[in-house]
C-alpha cells in the first residue's frame, strides 16, 4: 500500500517537473545575496552565470579560496504517514578538492543551522546552485563553521528575483540548474556495497534487473521513468565504455567498505555514503571523481537488520532512502531499491 502511493504521488511530481519551465527566473537579476557580516570583502564572482557574494572566507581570517555547491539532501522513511521526511544540508565538494566527489555535512551552531535553513525556504540559497566559500575552514569529514559566525548580512536587502517559496514553477526551474533538463539520456550508475562483514544486498545480477529490467523485470525505475515522461527521458544503465571491464552486470559497479553497517553506534547516513563514493572513485581510478559522466549514481547498502526482525534495531531508524535535490546522489537501505516508488520519488 505504501509502495503504492508512494508510485502514484512519484509519478504526478515527475510529470510536472518535465513540463517547460519558464528561463526568465535566470535572468541577468537573478543573484544568490549571501555575504558576511563581518567580511569586508564585497567583490562579486560569477559562477554558472548566477552573480553571487563571497562567503565567509574573510571572517575566519583567510585568504583561501575554495567552494563548494550547497545541497538539501531529503531522507525518505518507511512509512511517511508515521514518520515525515528528514532533510541533511550538505556541501558538495570542488572535483578539484581533496574531497571531491564528496558531500560533507556542515557543523553549525543552532542558530547558524536555523538561518541556513530559512534561507534555502525563501530562496535565497538555492541548493545545487548556492556556492560557498569554505576557505580557511576546518574541514575534517565535516564542514566546521566557526561559532557565531552569521551567514547572511541581515541589513541588506534581499534582491534574489526567486523569492516565492514553493512556487512549482521555480520549483522545477532550480531541478533544471546544474543537471539539465532530466530530458534524454540519462546514463545511470548502481554501486552494490558490501560491508566490512561481508554484508551485501541481492547479486549484480538481480540488482540490474530490479532497477533496470536487464533480464525481464516488466516493472522498474527505467520502465516507469521512460513511461511517465513519454520517452522523453531514457535510463541508461552504465553506459560508460571505458567502464565495461568494470560493471559487474549491466549498470552496476560493485565496491567493498570498511564501515559496518551493523555498528549503530557508529552510524551516519552521510558517511556511509561517501565511503561508497570514495570506494567506487579508487576502483576507477585514474583521478576520476563523482559523478564523472553519470547523471545519477545510485548507492544500494544491505540492511543493518532485516526489515522484518523487530528483535534488531534499524541504524539510523526507519529510514528506507535518501536523495540530494538538485543532484545526482541517491542512497537505498535494504530492499527499498526494488520499490519503483521509492525509487521514482528518489529520482524526481
Amino acid at each position: 500500500m505504501i509502495a503504492t502511493t508512494l508510485l502514484a504521488i512519484a509519478m504526478v511530481a515527475f510529470a510536472i517537473m518535465l513540463l517547460p519551465s519558464s528561463s526568465s527566473l535566470y535572468g541577468d537579476g537573478s543573484r544568490s545575496k549571501l555575504q558576511n557580516l563581518h567580511s569586508t570583502d564585497k567583490q562579486n564572482i560569477d559562477i554558472d552565470g548566477v552573480e553571487q557574494r563571497k562567503l565567509l572566507a574573510a571572517a575566519v581570517g583567510s585568504t583561501d579560496e575554495e567552494y563548494c555547491t550547497i545541497q538539501l539532501d531529503t531522507i525518505l522513511h518507511e512509512d511517511p504517514e508515521d514518520v515525515e521526511d528528514e532533510e541533511m544540508i550538505l556541501c558538495e565538494m570542488d572535483k578539484t578538492s581533496e574531497y571531491g566527489g564528496l558531500l560533507l555535512e556542515f557543523d553549525m551552531d543552532e542558530s547558524q543551522t536555523k538561518e541556513m535553513k530559512q534561507m534555502i525556504k525563501m530562496n535565497d540559497v538555492l541548493p545545487g546552485k548556492s556556492r560557498m566559500n569554505i576557505g580557511g575552514m576546518n574541514i575534517n569529514k565535516k564542514i566546521r563553521v566557526p561559532p557565531g559566525l552569521l551567514m547572511k548580512d541581515k541589513n541588506t536587502k534581499q534582491k534574489n528575483n526567486v523569492k516565492k517559496k514553493n512556487n512549482p514553477k521555480q520549483l522545477r526551474s532550480l531541478q533544471e540548474v546544474n543537471y539539465g533538463t532530466k530530458i534524454g539520456d540519462r546514463k545511470t550508475l548502481v554501486v552494490r556495497v558490501t560491508d566490512v562483514n561481508g554484508k551485501v544486498i541481492d547479486n549484480a545480477t538481480e540488482v540490474s534487473d530490479n532497477v533496470f529490467g536487464t533480464y525481464g523485470d516488466a516493472v522498474t525505475l527505467k520502465s516507469q521513468i521512460e513511461g511517465c515522461s513519454m520517452n522523453r527521458t531514457i535510463i541508461i544503465p552504465g553506459g560508460i565504455p571505458e567502464h565495461e571491464s568494470l560493471y559487474s552486470a549491466p549498470g552496476v559497479i560493485d565496491v567493498n567498505v570498511t564501515i559496518d553497517i551493523t555498528n549503530c553506534d557508529t552510524f551516519n547516513k552521510n558517511t556511509w555514503a561517501n565511503a561508497a563514493v570514495t570506494a567506487l572513485q579508487d576502483k576507477i581510478g585514474g583521478g576520476w571523481t563523482a559523478p564523472g559522466e553519470y547523471e545519477h549514481i545510485m548507492i544500494v547498502f544491505e540492511n543493518s537488520a532485516h526489515y522484518y526482525d523487530t528483535n534488531e534495531p534499524k541504524c539510523g531508524g526507519s529510514w528506507a532512502a535518501f536523495a540530494t535535490g538538485n543532484g545526482w546522489r541517491s542512497v537505498y537501505r535494504y530492499h527499498f531499491y526494488k520499490f519503483v516508488g521509492v525509487l521514482v520519488h528518489e529520482f524526481g
